[in-house]
């Protein structure tokens, strides 16, 4: 069976001598190529010179005697006829960036009423009046764009509600006449915009698409035959004709031309509708083709009968995949296994095709065709949006529209820094040595907003992490991106070249990213004309959304042979072109068809009843191009995204379903491509044997120190125990390895909100910054500072604000980094955490204030000691107390050693081994218990002889007590002078934790113990190293 097009050709061809003054209009321009393919192959042809084939859009242009122009010009153009419609006062108050979205509806609106020849005046002139209509006549779109150019939210009501809305928003500027006076103003424009918008273009040459056709068609009702230069038009392929199309082919149809001697039509149409679905009387997809069959039928002369078909294709797959980016590889395997069953020839002669109904899955599926594949055709060309260069301009628009200036400098969100910072191009930019050290401050800075100061460490960034003002003109804007794009060339071919010492070890770019950059730069430039052609000046908002919408949208076209090999087609492409063997993926419901949104002003019912496109005609136009696409095919393979996640329902296209339920019942293959979910096998147990390079690391810990932690031999390296390491080894011996000998680093992402860990660091900093004068902190104060009871009534005095002062200061210093302005405002959360603290702070100071000759002995002071294990092992410990305080009960001093915890608190051991297990109920048990120990050991307090260890519940507002030994079935004892009974009598609870604290450090320096993981699975819940020990 021959295709379509080839029987076109092989007819004409054989019924002319010569078409070199045909003209043959087509739907798309790849129709036009395989229609002289075929013409030029065919051994019914003699040599002759190729006819010239086109578009309709061509036509149209051709026929309209105007220059094309760009939409972003077309805005401008539309935007100062706009303002000049205003005029007065208005004009001075209006801005582009206001107008923006209203005027891209707009200009798809005027386009619709050209196309399809609605009379403007008429359409236009009863919208004013809508708001009578009871229902509700605004569309989702209508909204958005209401919002954005009223900044008033338009409610999904019925119109008198929309309107009383409107009052009461207003009620200050005018009420509902100066609103709805405003409203109603927009809609009474349009009529009168429309005309001086046209009459600008005509003053210049210039049309959009709706124009021209419009034009063009008035050019052939008033010169006839004498508008044409073709000696015959011929329009192969058509489906849905707009009404400019249709009256044209009325006005043609009924003219003549002679040729070889005979008169016959001057107009031919060839219309295709072949299969048993197409000429279903139930299926919507022959609809317009019937329609156009009915007025515009072919010629007698040329039979369709090689190219008819009445069944379905021989082979229909269909496969359902686990997920959208598996689409492309099952494809390329579905290629491959073509490729081994078709011969070279076959393959090659573009009779096999990869049809994407969705243009995202372009990349992934010419990353997965098979390396055998050596003869790829891409028709579709890739659009700027799906590049590196507009998701790294769009990380800029980001960076600069929540970027903000304070007292202090200016300053960036957090995550759109984390988000530039990981873009290839910054990578380029900065290097690698400069770009962790970047992400590095921003990580220990770990602040919401971001200051510039922070990141601008070299000229380069500095131009990165530059605040825009809102205010920003085009050119200011424009240059910002277009600098940065240039660097990002220039860095890629000074990398390439091998010359990496401006930038350190970086990246550098392929070819095709490189075309994306020089095509994005000049798409800037041509903004940036237009700008100043048209004297318009868009603020920064603006001119981003721009190059967004409307750039972005520009495509990057591919070279290569198009009517060899491998087609990767998008839809439009295929109209009029057959193949043998056919693979669609995307046959997902909503984007095969896909869902149509067209923003515009003009209700439904009006679009309608004046004959305008609405979105109901869409499941016809889609239906037509897959049965006719799949009619001639001898095999298709359609794919689909099962996955039930988000918005997605994994819903097969309804043609998949009217396939398997109506016409291939018999026919259809399912299958379903899953990924093996076997249960994996038990992860063999990691054990790290204690070898030399793991002992000499480990040998660190013990090297003598001084009072401040330093080598006694500077020539030596030294390391600390603390607590925390310490309850890493006891809980997961592996997890202790990990954090600390190879010493692997786990990157915390910042947190947008106070962490807990902030949390605790501001209590801890307000309380020591309340009791302690600044010479006072962060040391041991022998005697210690008394807390009168005059100090804690002035304190919390209720006029004082002195609490709140300080939990401000210490949220700027421990949360926002702010050290040098520790008085700053807060706003925002930090404000609000600043009210949440507050009274707990109040709450810990009123509890202070209710015991007995408070004094505080130390807080937060960092101390080194080194702990005798026996007489070969000596290890090194440094430990910060949260307060070391004293006070007076029963008349005697008790020394306490307290640690604030801000989170839930467990404090309960049977066992004194059980303390060791630094569990969820016994972590902080062990804490108190080691700081307790360690403190007696330390020389400047080794004359307290016990201390009470406390542990204050900040959440809880209460203070709590270890409690021990309840497991034994005896009295359950809260550990106070560290005594208690057990079998052989009477036993000091820290002795014995030291012994088994030297016996299990006894254990991690014996090289024949070696470092396992833990049984406890509970250790592993918020484990940072899960994955490695795939628990």
């Amino acid at each position: 069976m021959k295709t379509f097009l080839e029987t076109i050709a092989s007819a004409y061809g054989s019924r002319y001598s010569d078409l070199s003054q045909f003209c043959f209009v087509f739907p798309g321009r790849r129709s036009g190529s395989f229609f002289c393919k075929y013409l030029g192959s065919s051994a019914a042809v003699k040599p002759m010179l190729a006819p010239q084939t086109v578009t309709i859009t061509d036509v149209m242009d051709s026929l309209s005697g105007r220059i094309a122009n760009n939409r972003i010009d077309l805005l401008f153009l539309l935007f100062n006829c706009y303002a000049e419609i205003l005029g007065g006062e208005a004009r001075e108050k209006l801005n582009f960036d206001d107008f923006r979205p209203w005027g891209e509806t707009v200009l798809s609106d005027f386009n619709d009423v050209d196309t399809h020849l609605a009379d403007p005046d008429e359409l236009f002139k009863n919208l004013a009046d809508l708001n009578e209509i009871s229902t509700d006549f605004l569309t989702e779109e209508q909204r958005e764009v209401m919002e954005q150019y009223f900044g008033i939210e338009a409610p999904a009501e019925k119109a008198g509600q929309f309107w009383r809305n409107f009052n009461s928003a207003k009620s200050g500027e005018g009420g509902v006449k100066g609103v709805k006076g405003k409203f109603l103003y927009l809609w009474q424009t349009l009529a009168p915009l429309y005309r001086k918008f046209n009459e600008r273009l005509a003053a210049e040459g210039l049309s959009y698409p709706g124009s021209a056709a419009r034009l063009a068609l008035r050019n052939v009702e008033e010169r006839g035959r004498d508008a044409l230069s073709p000696l015959k038009m011929v329009f192969v392929g058509f489906n849905v004709l707009s009404a400019v199309e249709w009256k044209l082919f009325s006005l043609l149809k009924k003219m003549t031309t002679v040729i070889d001697g005979r008169e016959e039509p001057y107009a031919d149409f060839v219309w295709d509708l072949t299969g048993i679905v197409m000429r279903d009387d139930f299926n919507s997809a022959s609809r317009f083709v019937r329609r156009g069959i009915k007025h515009f039928p072919k010629p007698e002369w040329l039979s369709l009968d090689d190219c008819e078909t009445s069944g379905i294709p021989e082979e229909v797959t269909v496969i359902s995949t686990p997920s959208n980016a598996i689409q492309a590889k099952v494809a390329g395997a579905e290629i491959g296994k073509l490729h081994k069953k078709l011969s070279d020839s076959q393959f090659d002669d573009a009779r096999v095709a990869v049809v994407l109904p969705d243009e995202n899955l372009l990349m992934p599926m010419v990353y997965s065709l098979p390396e055998e594949i050596r003869s790829v055709n891409l028709t579709m060309g890739l659009p700027l949006r799906h590049t590196p260069v507009v998701s790294f301009v769009s990380l800029l628009r980001h960076l600069q529209s929540r970027a903000q200036t304070s007292a202090i400098g200016e300053q960036f969100f957090h995550r759109d820094v984390d988000a530039l910072l990981a873009h290839p191009f910054t990578h380029l930019l900065l290097g690698q040595e400069k770009l962790m050290r970047i992400k590095g401050h921003v990580q220990k800075d770990r602040r919401r907003f971001v200051y510039a100061s922070l990141l601008n460490s070299n000229e380069v960034s500095a131009k990165i992490f530059r605040r825009l003002d809102h205010n920003s003109t085009c050119d200011e804007v424009i240059d910002y991106i277009d600098s940065l794009l240039a660097d990002v060339a220039a860095a890629s071919v000074t990398s390439a070249a091998g010359d990496g010492t401006a930038h350190g070890k970086s990246l550098s770019l392929d070819n095709l990213t490189a075309v994306h950059i020089d095509c994005y730069r000049r798409a800037l430039e041509r903004l940036r004309y237009a700008c100043r052609q048209r004297g318009v000046n868009p603020q920064m908002k603006s001119v981003f959304a721009l190059a967004d919408r409307l750039i972005a949208g520009e495509k990057v076209l591919f070279e290569g042979e198009p009517l060899r090999g491998l087609q990767i087609m998008g839809l439009l492409e295929t109209r009029s072109i057959d193949f043998d063997h056919i693979i669609i993926p995307s046959m997902n419901e909503r984007i095969f068809p896909r869902r149509m949104r067209s923003r515009t002003f003009i209700p439904a019912s009006l679009r309608t009843a004046f004959g305008l496109p609405t979105p109901q005609s869409q499941e016809s136009i889609f239906a037509y191009y897959f049965y006719r696409l799949i009619s001639r095919a001898r095999s298709v393979t359609l794919l689909y995204d099962a996955r039930t996640v988000g918005s997605s329902a994994g819903d097969p296209s309804r043609f998949i379903l009217q396939l398997k339920h109506l016409y291939a019942k018999e026919g259809i293959n399912i299958v379903q491509s899953h990924f093996n979910l076997a249960q994996p096998a038990r992860p063999q147990e990691i054990v790290i044997e204690k070898d030399e390079r793991i002992m000499g690391i480990l040998r660190e810990f013990t090297e003598p120190i001084n009072d401040f932690g330093y080598p006694i031999d500077r020539t030596k390296k030294s390391r600390t125990f603390s607590a925390s390491s310490l309850q890493k080894y006891f809980g997961c011996p592996l997890q202790f390895y990990f954090t600390y000998l190879p010493g692997v680093k786990i990157e915390e992402p910042p947190t947008e909100f106070l962490s807990a860990i902030d949390f605790g660091n501001v209590v801890h900093d307000a309380m020591m910054c309340l009791y302690l004068d600044k010479e006072d902190r962060n040391r041991w104060l022998g005697c210690g500072k008394e807390l009168s009871a005059e100090f804690f009534e002035k304190l919390l005095n209720g006029e004082s604000a002195a609490i709140s002062d300080q939990v401000r200061r210490s949220i700027n210093e421990k949360y926002l980094n702010r050290k040098d302005h520790l008085d700053a405002p807060l706003t925002g959360e930090p404000a609000i955490q600043h009210s949440i603290i507050t009274p707990i702070v109040r709450d810990i100071v009123e509890m202070d204030s209710k015991l007995d000759h408070l004094r505080i002995l130390d807080c937060e002071e960092k101390n080194y000691l080194s702990f005798k294990v026996d007489d070969e092992l000596t290890v090194n410990f440094n430990f910060i107390i949260d307060r070391i305080d004293c006070v007076t009960e029963e008349g005697q001093n008790v020394y306490r050693i307290v640690d604030y915890k801000t989170g839930s608190v467990n404090l309960e051991a049977a066992a004194v081994d059980e303390i060791f297990n630094c569990d969820d109920k016994t972590k902080y048990f062990f804490q108190l218990m080691l700081y307790c120990l360690l403190a007696h050991k330390s020389k400047k307090m080794e004359h307290i002889k016990e201390f009470k260890p406390l542990i204050y519940n900040v959440l809880g507002r209460q203070m709590n007590s270890p409690k021990f030994g309840a497991a034994r079935g005896k009295k359950e004892v809260t550990v106070d002078h560290f005594k208690y009974e057990n079998e052989a009598g009477n036993c000091d609870l820290l002795d014995d934790f030291e012994a088994v604290l030297k016996l299990r450090l006894k254990e991690l320096f014996d090289p024949s113990k070696p470092l396992t993981q833990t049984t406890d699975p509970a250790q592993c819940k918020y484990c940072k190293f899960r994955a490695i020990c795939r628990r």
